[in-house]
């Protein structure tokens, strides 16, 4: 029973605390790096 309780509690994304004012910024930006760093990757910059 305990366990359950624990994975639904830990599933929650994203893990820092929620701001209105931040709306989708902290996700955006991960996935604007990730973009370039893929990028690179392919250009063979990497």
């Amino acid at each position: 029973m305990r366990r359950r309780a624990w994975r639904r509690k830990n599933c929650a994304i994203p893990a820092w605390p929620y701001s209105s004012g931040w709306s989708y910024g902290p996700s955006s930006l991960v996935g604007v790096i990730l973009i370039i760093l893929i990028v690179l990757a392919l250009m063979g910059r990497i």
